[in-house]
């Protein structure tokens, strides 16, 4: 993907999933419609889908349909405890 045609964008956003703040990287590039979305759960875990689509909101929406709660909440299995 050419930056110059790119928007790209990470943040970190509050309170919305199971544990918070949530890491998140979004990139669009409009004059192909194509993109990625994705989202660190339980400072752990990377949900990422990448695509052509109508809009970025599209990406977000394949995202945000999936069980991150459920993921996010298996953060702590198979860990070691100190």
């Amino acid at each position: 993907m050419q930056a110059s045609a790119a928007k790209i964008r990470n943040k970190r956003m509050g309170p919305r999933l199971a544990q918070a703040p949530h890491c998140v990287h979004e990139e669009w590039n409009r004059s192909s419609n194509s993109g990625e979305y994705g989202v660190v759960l339980g400072d752990r875990f990377l949900v990422k889908v990448a695509g052509n689509a109508a809009s970025v909101d599209d990406l977000r929406s394949a995202v945000a349909g999936l069980d991150l709660a459920g993921l996010e909440a298996l953060r702590n299995e198979g860990v070691k405890q100190n």
